[in-house]
């Protein structure tokens, strides 16, 4: 069982998280028909009380739901894609997920899979929850990734290697999104139609007032990103369509 991350992916976590105070986490992010495939990392801050403090520390952080939740309404499901799973940092040497109770509240494997077994009444389809740990060596300044997958077919995680490298095949619901051709005889109107489509959600996200503006300017900054890789491939699946009919 091998688990892909795309480079670009990967150098969020490398430049948020990984060198960072362990625990922390990030969203990991993609198609459901190719749920090891992660073409998305949303670092995520932890889950406050009170008085605003983090729940987070050497050997804990509690998930933040409401801004997993934001993220999966607002930039994931309306482009087709799903969670995957969390990649969160321990420090060095703690290379396994922690045990706990089902339902105490505690632990990375029964959070896991009480996060599958709520999901399956919305999207079974998620059947993989990807669980990587990592672990920055600060003194060789080096990244450790240990890979993990938890199902609920299998009590124990599933040992998995990860992959960092860009995928060329592209996952079936950007192939059929990208055969759609323009009514009025000019394929370009798409390029047009979808960059806007985009804009519209970018536009949506920084006018949530109940979001921090700092983190809705990075959500903005961050989707913009993901619209300029997509239209520089579309219009590429363009000219070479044009080509081939010459």
């Amino acid at each position: 069982m091998t688990i892909t991350i795309e480079p670009a992916a990967y150098d969020i976590y490398m430049r948020s998280i990984a060198r960072r105070p362990p625990e922390e986490y990030a969203v990991l992010a993609g198609f459901l028909d190719d749920p090891f495939h992660v073409t998305d990392l949303r670092p995520i801050p932890p889950m406050t009380d009170a008085r605003g403090r983090a729940n987070a520390g050497h050997a804990h952080v509690q998930l933040n739901a409401d801004y997993i939740g934001h993220y999966l309404n607002r930039e994931l499901v309306p482009f087709g894609k799903y969670l995957l799973g969390i990649l969160h940092t321990h420090p060095l040497g703690i290379t396994r997920l922690s045990g706990g109770r089902a339902g105490g509240g505690d632990g990375d494997i029964p959070s896991m899979r009480g996060t599958l077994e709520r999901a399956a009444k919305s999207e079974p389809r998620w059947q993989y929850f990807l669980a990587p740990i990592g672990m920055y060596d600060v003194d060789q300044g080096k990244d450790h990734l240990i890979g993990n997958v938890v199902c609920l077919d299998h009590p124990e995680p599933i040992p998995a290697s990860i992959n960092i490298v860009s995928k060329i095949v592209q996952p079936a619901a950007i192939q059929a999104s990208s055969s759609v051709t323009s009514d009025v005889g000019f394929p370009a109107d798409d390029l047009i139609a979808h960059g806007w489509r985009y804009q519209e959600r970018i536009n949506s996200i920084l006018a949530d007032q109940s979001t921090p503006r700092p983190h809705r300017e990075w959500m903005a900054n961050y989707l913009d990103g993901i619209r300029q890789q997509d239209l520089l491939a579309r219009r590429e699946r363009l000219l070479r369509s044009v080509d081939r009919q010459a």
